[in-house]
């Protein structure tokens, strides 16, 4: 019996679809459905009810799972540490990254990859933070704002807002507001929410600025490039930002506004249950991510 055909029952279990655990791992569906077959066949009985709508968990299945649950991570432990014994790192491991924050781990992981050169790195926008955990099969999750789930584990990797950024070409040309009223004279560039709301105002713990956008889009890496050409200014994440301000194409403006911060953390579920290349990227970004950000 396979130890990968458990974890995949253990998947399904918890993604509740075929077709989720599918897409999760990048299976063709009838793989998963193929395999599951094979394993309830050594087992000599049937782990799911499969019906049109729902999969549920027959009495074998919900034994199996309650079993598994808390030996699998024990097992990939062990199996972990005989590994790192005898051979580099191998396997994949799956992060899942906040939209705004690619641009400065991008770096980060080039250097981490060429460390660890037999790991595959597996990188998925994640813009739910730590729920994605399940919804994507990831080892590792960044997650901005309160952490309400007290089953995972989360480190915290600092505290971020956003602000006021335009390039150097921009000001040339239309000049550096030095206050808020000044913003109304300027090209302004806004977001609009996942749920369609469009920003309005900038809201900083000083004051509430309006904002009449001249440019509107519900993607913040496209705010962050029209920025950089000199489109505007923008209301930009402090990650985004970051890497833009250290090479001089973004300046900084007004940077006595201080907006709402947000904590950001690194999430899993346990440290058993990850794997070795997965514990491995969890020291590395924990080391390296508040390195990196102190010195922008």
């Amino acid at each position: 019996m396979r130890t990968d055909d458990l974890k995949l029952f253990m998947a399904v279990v918890e993604l509740g679809s075929f077709s989720a655990v599918a897409e999760a791992w990048d299976l063709p569906r009838a793989n998963v459905s193929r395999r599951i077959g094979e394993l309830e066949k050594r087992l000599g009985g049937t782990l799911f009810t499969r019906t049109t709508r729902k999969l549920s968990l027959t009495p074998v299945g919900q034994e199996l799972y309650q079993r598994f649950e808390s030996l699998m991570p024990m097992l990939d432990a062990a199996l972990d540490s005989v590994r790192h014994q005898s051979q580099s790192p191998v396997g994949k491991v799956r992060l899942g990254v906040l939209p705004e924050a690619e641009v400065i781990l991008h770096p980060l992981l080039q250097q981490f990859m060429s460390r660890y050169p037999e790991l595959r790195l597996e990188v998925l926008i994640s813009t739910v933070g730590y729920h994605d955990i399940v919804n994507l099969g990831l080892d590792l999750c960044l997650h901005a704002g309160p952490m309400v789930d007290s089953s995972h584990i989360a480190r915290p990797l600092g505290r971020f807002g956003r602000r006021l950024y335009a390039s150097p070409d921009y000001l040339a040309t239309h000049g550096r507001p030095t206050t808020l009223e000044a913003l109304a004279h300027h090209r302004l560039l806004g977001f609009r929410w996942p749920d369609g709301r469009v920003e309005h105002h900038w809201q900083f713990e000083q004051a509430q600025v309006p904002v009449n956008a001249a440019l509107i889009s519900n993607s913040m890496t496209y705010l962050r490039r029209a920025t950089v050409d000199g489109t505007g200014i923008s209301h930009l994440p402090e990650l985004m930002a970051m890497q833009h301000l250290q090479n001089g194409e973004l300046e900084l403006l007004m940077p006595e506004l201080v907006s709402p911060q947000e904590e950001v953390w690194l999430v899993y579920r346990d440290r058993l249950s990850l794997s070795q290349g997965a514990r491995l990227l969890l020291e590395w970004l924990l080391e390296y991510v508040p390195e990196l950000t102190q010195s922008a």
